[in-house]
């Protein structure tokens, strides 16, 4: 599983500026930010970052990772724990560790 996460991010990285060393998602926020003043914009970026991520997952395994997942209001309830625990993470880090979860749980 996790080579297959580790898969993902190769391929997410690589629009990334080498010296950054990171993944480049335009509208990625950091997790105080999403505690404290997420917007619906922010909502509607994890919606669709988790889809893509979703999608490249299903394209080189085969499984949907999301399938558990019945709305976005639970998705956004997850974020929002995961935000309340790690505030200094990125939102984009919370949903690799979400989507590597609902794999792991998914293989059990």
């Amino acid at each position: 599983m996790k080579k297959t996460l580790a898969a993902v991010a190769v391929i997410l990285t690589l629009g990334a500026s080498t010296a950054a060393n990171a993944v480049v998602s335009f509208g990625n926020t950091d997790c105080g930010t999403w505690i404290n003043k997420s917007s619906p914009a922010q909502r509607v970026w994890l919606n669709g970052y988790m889809s893509a991520l979703n999608a490249i997952m299903y394209a080189k395994i085969g499984r949907d990772a999301l399938k558990p997942i019945q709305s976005a209001e639970q998705l956004h309830a997850w974020m929002d724990n995961y935000c309340r625990a790690h505030p200094l993470k990125m939102v984009d880090e919370g949903a690799f560790m979400l989507l590597d979860e609902l794999l792991t749980s998914a293989g059990k």
